[in-house]
């Protein structure tokens, strides 16, 4: 099966170049190939579909999660924090394969007089990422009517009288 960008991914391997061009830590990336590299962004993409996500599709018959609107806000085209999100966790893929395997987790490790407890494998999509993403999940203050950035948050109280 042939990837299709714009159909399979919402970052072209391209873009994601540019993005990594001026990142540090990006090595890992500029050292894959593009075959790689094309799979890293389309499970990253596969894995961002499956989140929950603040308003609806725009198309009830789209395939991707995003774009998105709410009653207050139409997202055209996509957001750039988005995307720069897919290309990190992409990134992320790609340092870590094996966050894709859930082979269960170990809590402690004895060899000789070394002992090591509470050992964590990487996150399927780590807390930095969910930073970038979080004006636009279920909650963000994106599509809840507050603009992301408000000091009010993403959850309004309202209080009838």
């Amino acid at each position: 099966m042939a990837i299709v960008v714009g159909v399979d991914t919402y970052v072209s391997v391209e873009d994601a170049d540019a993005y990594f061009l001026t990142r540090i830590g990006s090595e890992k990336w500029v050292a894959s190939d593009e075959a790689t590299k094309e799979a890293a962004l389309v499970t990253a993409t596969n894995i961002f579909n499956t989140m929950a996500w603040g308003g609806e599709q725009v198309d009830p018959l789209q395939l991707f999660a995003f774009p998105r609107k709410s009653a207050f806000i139409v997202v055209e085209g996509m957001p750039q924090p988005f995307l720069n999100a897919v290309c990190e966790e992409a990134l992320h893929l790609i340092k870590n394969p094996e966050v894709l395997e859930d082979s269960g987790g170990v809590e402690s490790l004895d060899v000789g007089s070394i002992s090591l407890t509470k050992i964590r494998s990487p996150e399927l999509v780590p807390s930095y990422i969910y930073e970038m993403i979080s004006p636009y999940t279920r909650g963000g203050s994106y599509f809840s009517g507050v603009l992301p950035g408000s000091p009010f948050g993403g959850s309004l109280w309202w209080r009838a009288w």
